[in-house]
C-alpha cells in the first residue's frame, strides 16, 4: 500500500516556546486523497452524524466513491469513529463480531 506522510503539530495552550510543541509524524494511505468526502464542505455534520441521524447523506456520498472498499477496510482495522466506507460505527462493530 502506498502512503504519503503527514504530521500533526500540537501546542500547549499559552505556549511561548517551540519546546512546548509536539510533532507526530503519521503515514496517510494514498487512497485517502481520492475520497469523495474531501469534496464535502461541512463533512463533520455529514460523516459524524448526531444520534438519531442514520447517516443518509454520508451513505449517498460513499455509495458513489471508488475508494469505498479501502476506506471501509481501514475503518474496520483501526476502529475509526463516524461514517467510513458508507457504514456506521455500529455496523462495523457487527461486522467485526460476525467474523470473530
Amino acid at each position: 500500500m502506498s502512503c504519503r506522510h503527514g504530521r500533526i503539530v500540537a501546542t500547549k495552550p499559552g505556549a511561548a516556546h517551540s519546546s512546548d510543541t509536539l510533532t507526530i509524524a503519521i503515514a496517510i494511505p494514498e487512497w485517502m486523497d481520492h475520497g469523495l468526502c474531501l469534496e464535502v464542505g461541512d463533512g463533520d455534520s455529514i460523516f459524524f452524524p448526531e444520534k438519531g441521524n442514520n447517516g443518509t447523506a454520508a451513505r449517498r456520498i460513499c455509495g458513489g466513491c471508488f475508494v469505498r472498499e479501502p476506506c471501509l477496510a481501514y475503518a474496520l482495522e483501526h476502529g475509526m469513529a463516524g461514517m467510513w466506507g458508507g457504514t456506521s460505527e455500529r455496523e462495523r462493530d457487527r461486522m467485526r463480531r460476525a467474523v470473530a
